[in-house]
């Protein structure tokens, strides 16, 4: 199996513009977050077909990670926050649809990439109902909360939905606008809180944005090599039970609640920057004694 470039995946260009954020504040800025949010989503979501039909018994297990064990912890967790933005900005998080890089994460680490597709695909069109559902049952907005929720729908997931249809067509290399846009998104929320980052009760932010990835992804993970599930499987869907789209997760958050509301997002970019990191080197760790047997093997005469 061809080893991992780190350098040449998400976490790279994440983790840059998570320091920049950190290191030079976006005040100002924050009008840029749709819009780049809007460039990845279109680009993200031209290779999710709804056609597709094979392992559907394993998408929706995907569908359950997601929204049962990652969204269910991450209320859980956040009940006990003092700041309602904060609150309100991780029940955000646990609406949305799991992360669009899901589907690169899954390739990078070699885990079954039409099953990321295929779940993705099932997981946004469920999130036409779920995510409003979720933010309706647990903020208790009232009626103009409710048609902002409704108008961050369409703006966010259905719009960029069906411009990729289009963009589809084209045939164009989603990956450079992919990553320019989350590397925005993810710079403008993390600058545009810079100075909130640094407060105390960041610290209980910070443990929950663990806790939700690490932990859900652990117990994912073991769950599913309980059940027999094979290396490719496991990979994937245990990256569906820890990502969340946290591009999203702060556009909805600033359109509904207010900017503060937009922190969780910027603080679990830091944590699943983190989980993928940690999963590449375990990866990398893993496959190192078949690729000691292949070179044994291709030395002997």
């Amino acid at each position: 199996m061809r080893a991992l470039s780190l350098q040449k995946s998400p976490a790279f260009p994440l983790s840059a513009a998570v320091a920049l954020g950190l290191a030079y504040p976006a005040a100002g800025w924050e009008w840029l977050i749709i819009p780049s949010l809007l460039l990845a989503m279109t680009f993200s979501l031209q290779d999710v077909r709804l056609e597709r039909a094979s392992g559907l018994k394993k998408a929706a297990a995907g569908l359950m990670l997601n929204y049962l064990l990652l969204s269910g912890v991450i209320i859980a967790l956040s009940q006990g926050l003092n700041d309602p933005a904060l609150r309100q900005g991780y029940l955000v998080m646990a609406a949305v649809p799991p992360a669009i890089a899901v589907v690169p994460l899954s390739r990078l680490l070699g885990g079954d990439v039409s099953l990321a597709v295929l779940t993705e695909s099932i997981c946004y069109l469920a999130g036409l109902v779920l995510t409003p559902m979720i933010i309706f049952a647990f903020a208790h907005v009232s009626g103009a909360g409710m048609l902002q929720v409704g108008q961050a729908v369409l703006l966010l997931i259905v719009l960029p939905f069906f411009i990729s249809r289009k963009v589809h067509l084209l045939g164009l290399n989603p990956d450079l606008p992919v990553t320019l846009g989350l590397f925005l998104v993810t710079y403008l929320v993390v600058g545009a809180n810079q100075d909130a980052l640094w407060e105390v009760q960041m610290l209980d932010a910070g443990l929950i944005a663990v806790a939700r990835t690490f932990l859900t992804g652990a117990v994912a993970f073991l769950i599913l090599g309980a059940l027999g599930s094979d290396r490719e499987t496991r990979i994937t869907l245990t990256l569906f039970g820890s990502y969340k789209n946290l591009g999203l997760t702060a556009a909805m958050a600033l359109l509904i609640f207010g900017q503060r509301a937009a922190i969780p997002a910027a603080v679990c970019a830091l944590a699943e920057t983190a989980f993928y990191i940690t999963l590449a080197l375990l990866s990398r760790w893993r496959c190192e004694p078949e690729r000691t047997a292949e070179r044994a093997a291709a030395r002997q005469p």
